[in-house]
């Protein structure tokens, strides 16, 4: 970019065109001095020729100034489109946020919406818009108000995962999760004090549960999974066709079955400290992990006491 900014410089000085209005004289006279030898002393169309050819090289360079000049104009008027384009979406993103905080159901609707045009417009604002969503979610869901509108932005973000929001990083808080509710895209997502029922994430990039409740719920080709500080009631791990790299589960508590189905692609997995009592009664195996990848499996030795290993990579729909 620098380097095309200095040879644009150097063609739009005076110094440029000085010189190359001495060049061209030089030719011509080189030309014409050279015009005996070139068609010959005797031939009475020799400086004719000369200059007939001269004017040819000066209709060439002309038109190629003119391309140039031209380009030059429609490079400017792109970036003055361009400037204008992002004015423009500045101002409607600036509208859009003050029409989502209106105490006006179909007005924050329609602010919604428009943030979610301008997500899927400009990159820019991807990131910027995902977690407004969030935050929205997160501060007017435990009130039971604006039941709508939060509907609304919970279906615009999270069905939206794998396309205008991919690659996203988003912190969702103090939410209940049904099995309306599905997670599925390339993305990283904490939930903290969060509750889940039934609800099934697929092909997360990371993610982490943190002090939430968890039951019935399933993590299908997810990458990366922490589990920490939560009650699971009932959860199922599965990397059926994408790898998992890492799960880590710490401190729970466990009050129903957790199925992890481990691959031998899986990365590792850690089941760390656990918050579940030991007494004498507790023969339960809360944690079945199936795999055939022992060695990639590490155990607390608090957790052992709950913790089945079985061979096999299988699954059971």
């Amino acid at each position: 970019m620098k380097s095309k900014n200095s040879w644009n410089l150097i063609f739009a000085s005076n110094a440029f065109k000085y010189v190359v209005v001495i060049l061209i004289i030089i030719v011509f006279c080189v030309l014409f001095c050279l015009s005996d030898i070139l068609y010959g002393e005797d031939n009475p169309e020799a400086k004719g020729k000369v200059l007939a050819t001269c004017l040819s090289i000066i209709g060439g360079a002309c038109v190629i100034y003119g391309l140039y000049l031209n380009n030059k104009k429609i490079g400017e008027q792109t970036r003055q489109n361009n400037i204008a384009e992002k004015t423009n979406i500045d101002k409607r993103f600036g509208d859009a946020v003050g029409y989502l905080n209106s105490d006006n159901d179909g007005i924050a609707i329609g602010g919604a919406y428009a943030l979610f045009q301008i997500a899927k417009e400009d990159e820019r604002y991807k990131s910027i818009v995902a977690n407004i969503f969030c935050d929205f979610i997160s501060a007017n869901f435990s009130s039971g108000n604006k039941i709508r509108l939060i509907g609304v932005v919970k279906e615009l973000l999270f069905q939206n995962l794998d396309t205008v929001f991919l690659e996203t990083e988003l912190t969702l808080r103090n939410i209940s999760f049904e099995k309306n509710d599905r997670f599925h895209g390339k993305v990283n997502i904490g939930f903290k004090d969060c509750s889940f029922e039934g609800v099934v994430f697929n092909m997360l990039e990371f993610a982490r549960f943190e002090s939430c409740k968890i039951n019935k719920s399933h993590l299908i080709d997810c990458n990366k999974i922490d589990i920490i500080r939560s009650e699971i009631s009932g959860i199922s791990i599965r990397n059926l066709s994408m790898p998992t790299k890492e799960v880590n589960l710490v401190d729970n508590i466990y009050l129903g079955q957790v199925e992890i189905y481990a691959q031998t692609i899986i990365g590792t997995l850690y089941i760390g400290s656990t918050a579940t009592s030991f007494d004498d009664d507790f023969v339960d195996k809360r944690i079945v992990v199936y795999t055939d990848c022992e060695n990639r499996i590490e155990i607390n030795d608090r957790c052992k006491k709950i913790v089945s290993i079985k061979k096999g990579t299988f699954y059971r729909r």
